[in-house]
């Protein structure tokens, strides 16, 4: 799964869209959405980066 930042203005209405990001069914308005501003594949475990760019690993087990 991902989170995308859609650049638009902020009167914009942006479509709801769930499926593939180079799906040709994707509405042309999502063009402006391209960030990825988060992303999580399962079965993973959550991870945070700090300000320092370290990547800490929250409720791992060894």
């Amino acid at each position: 799964m991902e989170v995308f930042h859609c650049e638009v203005p902020s009167n914009q209405i942006v479509p709801f869209y769930s499926g593939p990001g180079q799906s040709e069914g994707k509405p042309k308005e999502l063009e402006a959405c391209r960030k990825v501003i988060g992303a999580w594949a399962m079965g993973a475990t959550v991870s945070k980066v700090d300000s320092m760019g370290t990547v800490c690993r929250l409720g791992a087990r060894p």
